[in-house]
């Protein structure tokens, strides 16, 4: 149910977006995440667009995969891997929505990235590797400090780099919050059917 809600709102959103207009509230709510400017915040979104590029972000997937491989998690390598496939059709997607990035007449933009706008490949790739390993860790670590800081940490990784891409004017908050719903329908899909579909012995989910 979950994951038919995201997909619902998700492709809602990307049909408001379509095309070059600027939604409501977007200017607005870029303004405000641009507001406090300053080394420390800079130093902030600096630190969320270079851990929610993909470079990084495969790096950090092949770590953990090969980890999850050592430890027999064959269906949480198989998540990272599908996640980081996904990932690199964000292009596609993109071309479908057809969504401008922000112009600097209406926000400050100290970032000039190229390409479409919607979704956000950063905001979307964060949030399928970084749900996909909190996922992970919620069923692998017991109950505990360790978990909770491992999922705390991924949530929090994912608003960074949402949070980053506003700042610099690299995406509108809808671009932001699209890649969020589509990837959150898209990880919870994919752990479904993983779970169904590939199920043995202690790997078994119930769903």
């Amino acid at each position: 149910m979950a994951a038919v809600i995201a997909w619902a709102l998700g492709l809602t959103l990307s049909l408001f977006a379509a095309g070059d207009g600027v939604l409501d509230g977007d200017v607005r709510v870029a303004g405000w995440v641009q507001f406090p400017d300053g080394k420390l915040t800079e130093v902030l979104a600096d630190v969320g667009n270079w851990i929610g590029s993909y470079a990084t972000g495969a790096v950090i997937a092949i770590a953990a995969a090969l980890w999850l491989g050592r430890l027999g998690r064959a269906q949480d390598v198989l998540l990272l891997g599908a996640v980081m496939g996904i990932r690199a059709l964000n292009t596609t997607v993109k071309g479908w929505i057809d969504s401008p990035r922000p112009s600097p007449d209406l926000v400050r933009v100290t970032e000039r990235a190229d390409g479409l706008g919607f979704p956000s490949g950063h905001s979307s790739g964060a949030l399928l590797l970084f749900g996909a390993l909190a996922w992970i860790s919620w069923k692998n670590i017991p109950p505990g400090m360790l978990r909770a800081v491992a999922i705390a940490g991924s949530i929090l990784i994912v608003l960074l780099v949402g949070a980053a891409r506003i700042f610099t004017g690299a995406h509108w908050p809808s671009d932001v919050l699209g890649g969020y719903l589509l990837a959150t329908a898209t990880l919870l899909t994919l752990i479904y059917l993983i779970g169904r579909f590939l199920r043995s012995g202690s790997w078994q989910w119930n769903f």
